[in-house]
């Protein structure tokens, strides 16, 4: 809804270098999402029906697992490459 809202509103332009690497980008999303909804349901789900604590420790491991699923696929798929990973962690823009 974000991303609709701001692309009527004209903050969101799609450039052709973002269109051509969109659904590789949302094969990834969606295939995390998965990975992650897996791994709360087998081996976590002790923990997240557990105490506060166990289910703070939990909902970390699935955030990390999260990002390094998303960020393995993006790479493999080709939504994302080394270099833009290599940036965003030192806090630049990634190069347009």
């Amino acid at each position: 809804m974000l991303s609709w809202t701001l692309h009527k509103r004209g903050h969101l332009v799609l450039d052709p270098h973002l269109r051509a690497r969109l659904p590789r980008i949302l094969i990834s999303s969606l295939l995390m999402g998965f990975a992650v909804w897996a791994i709360a349901y087998w081996p976590l789900a002790p923990l997240l029906a557990g105490r506060l604590y166990l289910q703070a420790a939990a909902i970390m491991i699935l955030v990390l697992a999260g990002l390094i699923v998303f960020g393995a696929l993006a790479l493999l798929t080709g939504g994302a490459s080394a270099t833009e990973f290599r940036d965003l962690l030192r806090g630049r823009r990634p190069a347009a």
